[in-house]
This record gives C-alpha cells, sequence and structure tokens, in this order.
C-alpha cells in the first residue's frame, strides 16, 4: 500500500514538472525551463521539429528564436507514466500551437498535434523530451489569404507537412526522418528505445 501511495505522488510529481516544463518554454522563462532537467546536461536529449541536442543546446537555441514573429503554446496532458525504481517513462499527448507572421506578411495558426516521450529520474528532473508528430493544419487569421504550399507539394510527410512548411518559409530545411504517425516504424522506433531504457 505504502509503496502503491508513492507512486501517486510520484505520479502527479511528473505529471506537474512537465505541463510546467512546457509553460516555462512559452514563457520564455530560461532559468526555470533548464531547471526541470537533470543538471548533467550531458545526460540529456531533445529531439523536436527543429533541434536535437542537449538541453543547454536547447535553451540558448530558444532564446534565440525571434518572438516578434512566432508566438508559442503548448497544451500539453501526460496520459501514461511507468516507473522502474527511480526512472520514469511518461507519454503525453497535446498541441502546439504557433501563430506566425509568413514572409508573405499575413498572420497563421499553425497547429501541430503530437504524443511526446520524456525520460525522467527521481527526484524528479526531465532526462529527454521526443516528439512524434501525428498531424497539423495551417489556419488564415483573420483576412489572411490561403498560402502557397508549393514548397511542399512533394513532401512525403503528412504528420507534420504544415510544420515543414513552415519552416521552410522561415528559411530553415526541415528533416524527413522525424518520427510520426505516418511512419510506423519510426514511432516504433522511438518508443521501443525509450521503453529498454526503462527496464535497463
Amino acid at each position: 500500500m505504502a509503496q502503491r501511495q508513492q507512486q501517486v505522488l510520484d505520479e502527479a510529481d511528473i505529471r506537474f514538472l512537465i505541463g510546467r516544463e512546457r509553460y516555462f518554454r512559452d514563457t520564455r522563462r530560461w532559468k526555470e525551463l533548464r531547471a526541470a532537467y537533470h543538471p548533467d546536461a550531458s545526460r540529456t536529449y531533445v529531439h523536436i521539429s527543429w533541434y536535437k541536442g542537449d538541453i543547454d543546446g536547447f535553451v540558448a537555441g530558444s532564446e534565440g528564436l525571434d518572438t516578434s514573429s512566432v508566438s508559442i503554446i503548448h497544451k500539453i496532458s501526460p496520459a501514461m507514466t511507468e516507473f522502474n525504481g527511480k526512472k520514469a517513462l511518461c507519454e503525453s499527448v497535446g498541441d502546439i500551437t504557433a501563430r506566425f507572421t509568413a514572409s508573405n506578411g499575413y498572420e497563421y495558426d499553425l497547429i501541430s498535434t503530437a504524443r511526446f516521450i520524456s525520460r525522467l529520474e527521481s527526484k524528479w528532473y526531465m532526462l529527454s523530451l521526443e516528439v512524434i508528430y501525428i498531424r497539423d493544419m495551417i489556419y488564415p487569421v483573420g483576412v489572411s489569404p490561403t498560402p502557397d504550399y508549393s514548397s511542399i507539394r512533394d513532401w512525403q510527410r503528412k504528420s507534420y507537412q504544415f510544420v515543414a512548411w513552415h519552416l521552410k518559409d522561415r528559411g530553415v530545411e526541415p528533416a524527413t526522418d522525424l518520427p510520426g504517425e505516418d511512419d510506423p516504424a519510426s514511432e516504433r522506433e522511438v518508443l521501443d528505445r525509450n521503453h529498454e531504457w526503462l527496464i535497463r
């Protein structure tokens, strides 16, 4: 009974940490964002659409983003946490919403739905953040016209096709091999690799 009670408390702490980490990213609270992860950056790993590396590089890269043309909000709901001693693996679902000014001068909302996979270590620090993309869409804001999607006409990755368009529009070449539900092997690789870490 005591072990189960402790697990419930730990799961609540992890849910709070996972949500708080994304809130700190969205509100540009860099010190608090960094503190959500393990103090040893060499033990951390972040892999998202525009970045792959440790937490220190992610914080530095996030600080350098142009916020005058992009505003990002994450809505994330931790769905399942598994434990093995002082290790935990949390799987979440959520939406990433970005309001941005495109190169044509008009505003758009980009909404990307994804799964978030995070390794954690007691008491409790995040070790990683990986994303499995599900689907996305761009909506014109106000009187903004439908954008020209010709740059992704031959883009094969439907799970993040509009994320790719947005990156291309900002002059960033998107990766073609991000994990996504449209590529079951890539999705399975992320899940299997993280579960193997958990049970080691």
